[in-house]
């Protein structure tokens, strides 16, 4: 067994109150790197308005630790999430971007994948940058972040390998923490949450995201179907601008944008992206290079 694998084994072992103890000395540990990347608001907090960032805000009344909220708009995010940030966190700043996620994708990027993953680091991880950011990310989320996440570590936001010019310090109090310990710690502390859990949601995210499946899509675009229909137009303007233009790499060079056989209109590409087929559950290979 691996040192990593061990520690991490310990880590998830502890009780909720040596957790809690472990965070509230981490984010004492590392405010006074907070407070040289920012000397007016110390911690870069980073509020997305779900359960997690419920207990996050907790730990640092508790450290007694100076930071400033902040929520990243996607603009594609369930609207409950928003109105329960306004109402319950009203202190938290919300951080806009200059464009729209669906002018974005129509002009620009393209639809997002599981392989291409633009959004999350053009609306979420390009804020606070050269600051201490405190996050609720837990190893319990995925295989990925189990590995790749520690309690304290730079992060390069532009993957630009190093430049310091775009590197942010992330401070993660939760990596060792389970949904059970987070809920547990909501009850204990009578900590508000939005509705959207009590209706059935595991997890808040972007509706429409690639990454939580294509269940969890329909199930979103269901229930926002003013959302959904945002995303078929977004489609549409995208399919006129590169329909016109030919394959210049990957497996599908010299096709007509996007490539793949049967997709003739625009409504052809969002079912396949819709279905699942772009998340990475068929055999179509890397998207890399439709953009």
């Amino acid at each position: 067994m691996s040192e990593f694998t061990q520690m991490l084994m310990a880590g998830m072992e502890l009780t909720l109150a040596e957790k809690t103890t472990m965070g509230v000395e981490l984010l004492r540990t590392w405010e006074p790197k907070a407070l040289q990347c920012d000397p007016v608001h110390g911690y870069w907090g980073c509020d997305s308005g779900g359960k997690d960032s419920g207990v996050i805000r907790q730990l640092a009344v508790l450290a007694g630790v100076k930071v400033r909220w902040h929520y990243n708009v996607t603009t594609i995010d369930p609207p409950e999430v928003c109105r329960f940030i306004r109402k319950e966190h009203p202190e938290t700043v919300f951080e806009h971007r200059p464009r729209h996620f669906f002018e974005v994708l129509s002009e620009d990027r393209g639809f997002p994948t599981r392989r291409v993953r633009w959004c999350c680091q053009e609306f979420k991880e390009g804020s606070g940058v050269g600051k201490v950011k405190i996050t609720g990310v837990r190893h319990e989320e995925s295989d990925r972040r189990r590995v790749s996440w520690k309690l304290f570590q730079s992060w390069d936001v532009s993957r630009s390998h190093g430049d310091l010019e775009h590197t942010s310090w992330m401070c993660n109090p939760l990596v060792y923490w389970t949904s059970e310990d987070v809920w547990e710690f909501h009850r204990r502390g009578s900590i508000p949450y939005c509705s959207l859990y009590d209706e059935g949601w595991k997890r808040l995210g972007c509706v429409g995201c690639p990454m939580s499946g294509w269940k969890n899509i329909e199930r979103d675009f269901a229930r926002w179907p003013s959302i959904a229909r945002a995303w078929r137009r977004a489609f549409e303007r995208l399919w006129f601008r590169k329909r016109p233009t030919v394959m210049v790499r990957g497996k599908f060079k010299g096709r007509a944008w996007p490539g793949m056989p049967g997709i003739h209109r625009w409504e052809d590409l969002f079912e396949w992206w819709r279905k699942g087929a772009a998340g990475g559950e068929s055999d179509d290979g890397c998207q890399m290079g439709l953009w």
